[in-house]
């Protein structure tokens, strides 16, 4: 049974903290006020503001304790990641010993960040059903005004109803990481494909899933709790969402080879697939290719350059929610809830 945390209202408060890398410096102050704007209340922890050293905000301890800090404090609703980066799985065995330490399962908030933050929403979902959000960071809302895609996050924890999305019109290939007051540069007409052709697909299930790049470091290592997780849903089946951040078109393959084998896999009912951020082609060897071989031999629906991951804008990912996949030539819509 998956744990909904509580419906997020105005006045609420959200706490700030960097369980990877620290914000960026120059986009922090102007996101803060946006977001206090849409009527939340921030509190942020230390390491947020940190000088990144070594690529990450903090010892590895310290982060964790951060974000146990807010995990534990009644008055944080919301817990929003300063940023993406490598090294969150440093973390994880000190919050999993709190976490079992303490009971903190027991305890359930919204957790939010994509890239490298997958790792963490991950593993509340795998091990402790607590659903997890797939969605911006917090640098992005330095963006003046807000693009639509960074209000469905709020949107989509304010009540229990059926959360609907589309896929966007159009997407950025090219981000300005550094301009502080910015929109995205929207240059990419969008249109989502099904990777065998079909132009009409219709599938459900149990969503699941993030950075591929992330995703690679838990196979067959302690925090993998992949087979008794998707165990539970086997009756519902699995939607895998997935997108790829810095691996090539061999990388991906393999890496899809290797879920495929240890059974992540089983259960799937569907694929929803983003637009990958590299994935350069190895000789003759493509991204298309890494699908086809990794997870198209599956036979179920794969939509891929989909609203998902690092080429933005991006979809709201309620990982543990029920999915419902609609796609007509190259639209697809998504409908998740809270069962």
């Amino acid at each position: 049974m998956i744990k909904y945390p509580y419906n997020l209202k105005r006045g609420d408060t959200i706490g700030l903290t960097a369980t990877s890398s620290a914000v960026n410096l120059q986009k922090i102050d102007k996101a803060i006020e946006h977001i206090e704007q849409l009527g939340y209340n921030i509190i942020e922890t230390r390491s947020v503001r940190n000088p990144n050293i070594k690529c990450v905000s903090a010892d590895a301890k310290v982060r964790a304790n951060e974000f146990i800090a807010l995990w534990k404090n009644d008055d944080v609703k919301m817990i929003i990641q300063a940023r993406g980066g490598e090294f969150l799985m440093e973390t994880i065995p000190y919050i999993d010993e709190q976490f079992k330490k303490e009971n903190l399962q027991d305890i359930c908030k919204w957790v939010r960040g994509y890239s490298d933050i997958t790792g963490l929403l991950f593993y509340l979902t795998t091990h402790y059903n607590i659903a997890t959000i797939e969605c911006d960071n917090l640098s992005n809302y330095a963006m003046e005004p807000l693009h639509k895609s960074l209000l469905k996050p709020f949107e989509a924890v304010s009540n229990k109803e059926i959360f609907i999305q589309e896929n966007y019109d159009m997407w950025q290939s090219e981000e300005n990481e550094n301009d502080t007051s910015y929109q995205f540069n929207l240059n990419q007409k969008s249109k989502c494909k099904e990777l065998s052709g079909l132009n009409d697909v219709h599938f459900t299930g149990r969503l699941i899933g993030g950075c591929l790049d992330v995703l690679s470091i838990y196979r067959g290592t302690r925090w993998d709790n992949v087979s008794n997780w998707i165990n539970q849903f086997k009756n519902e089946g699995i939607i895998w969402h997935l997108e790829n951040c810095g691996y090539n078109a061999a990388d991906v393959y393999r890496l899809l080879w290797e879920m495929r084998e240890q059974e992540w896999f089983k259960y799937v009912k569907g694929f929803l697939i983003g637009r990958t951020y590299s994935a350069q082609n190895v000789e003759d060897f493509t991204y298309f290719d890494a699908l086809q071989k990794g997870i198209g031999i599956l036979n179920v629906p794969v939509i891929y350059d989909l609203d998902i991951g690092h080429q933005l804008p991006q979809w709201t990912l309620i990982n543990g929610s029920f999915a419902t996949v609609d796609f007509t030539n190259g639209k697809c819509i998504l409908k998740q809830e809270y069962i």
